[in-house]
């Protein structure tokens, strides 16, 4: 497997060197991200503590299942996750939002009783949706750069190792590996802003 990852990364990843708190969704990039940190660890000495936390929000009816799924895929990969529920309901205002707030919050908190920092699955196309979407809204030169691969939430490190990945890149060695992951259904709904940004992008590169 470490052949894989020499092909996708230039050089091995120097952000990581402290504890981690994982984001993990169960979705294909968190997965990724989660067999990434496993290949420092065996490969690369990097002798952190890692904690991967999967946040249940509440809003579809799988969501509990595929939480339960993913701790066990987390598990057979040697990290042993936490699920955290949230306990608020969303009651108005964007939806999306609502979520990232509360996931931020969850791991901004785990982060800091373990003095840790901060590691997320965002790729790639990500950034490029991300740069978009600041574009349409006018945004200024600094909103126009996008992810940053090192960032703060207050006093906490914010790593995004994964920015120079395609999608596509994970989906093919997450098949090549037969490994499992979960989509999220709300990644097809036109109702959310960077659904249809995807959607026009793809368009673009199409045409």
């Amino acid at each position: 497997m470490i052949n894989d990852f020499k092909s996708l990364f230039n050089q091995n990843s120097t952000i990581i060197n402290n504890d981690l708190v994982v984001g993990l969704s169960g979705g294909s990039d968190s997965i990724f991200l989660l067999f990434y940190i496993k290949h420092l660890k065996e490969n690369f000495g990097f002798s952190g503590s890692v904690y991967p936390i999967i946040v249940d929000h509440g809003l579809r009816i799988e969501s509990n299942d595929e939480a339960l799924k993913t701790k066990k895929i987390a598990a057979r990969l040697g990290f042993d996750s936490k699920i955290i529920k949230i306990k608020d309901k969303y009651s108005s205002g964007n939806l999306q939002n609502w979520a990232r707030i509360k996931r931020r919050d969850i791991l901004y908190h785990v982060a800091q009783k373990y003095s840790a920092d901060i590691v997320l699955g965002h790729q790639y196309d990500d950034q490029v949706e991300t740069i978009y979407m600041r574009l349409i809204r006018s945004s200024g030169f600094d909103g126009l750069v996008g992810i940053n691969e090192i960032s703060k939430w207050k006093e906490i490190t914010v790593l995004r190792p994964l920015l120079k990945i395609k999608k596509i890149e994970i989906l093919n060695f997450l098949k090549s590996k037969k490994i499992q992951y979960f989509t999220d259904k709300s990644n097809f709904d036109f109702k959310f802003e960077r659904v249809k940004s995807r959607i026009v992008l793809k368009l673009f590169e199409k045409n």
